[in-house]
């Protein structure tokens, strides 16, 4: 039998993996879906644990992957937005999807747990009105 090694399949599991691998893609990307444009200094802000050039790495990735927009603002000091793209907006379902398995095999002071979002800025993407109705 002729093993072909992974990179030669074409994986869809791995391909969406390879654009959403960063451990802040999915925190970053659930602010912009909840609060949606957002400024680097509020996502900063909302992600406190999160080191600024990480955070900048991040939005990089995301903007070259075409999940997150970046709009620059001719103003002195410049003004910089983020929000998402309608590829990055495609992400909802999967959000759903890891929040309920999130949940569910979840455990309290777990390190999963405490390295999710801020312990103050901690959201419930599945209860959130603003997108059970869409």
């Amino acid at each position: 039998m002729n093993k072909k090694k992974l990179q030669e399949f074409d994986c869809p599991i791995r391909n969406a993996m390879e654009v959403i691998q960063g451990k802040w893609t999915f925190s970053i990307v659930f602010l912009l879906m909840r609060e949606g444009t957002m400024r680097y200094s509020q996502l900063a802000k909302l992600i406190d644990i999160i080191s600024p050039r990480v955070l900048s790495k991040e939005l990089l990735d995301l903007v070259e992957n075409d999940i997150i927009k970046r709009k620059i603002y001719p103003t002195v000091p410049p003004t910089v937005e983020y929000s998402l793209t309608e590829k990055g907006k495609d992400l909802y379902e999967i959000s759903i999807a890891l929040s309920k398995w999130g949940k569910k095999y979840s455990q309290k002071n777990s390190s999963v747990d405490s390295h999710a979002y801020s312990r103050q800025n901690q959201y419930n993407l599945e209860n959130d009105a603003q997108y059970a109705n869409e």
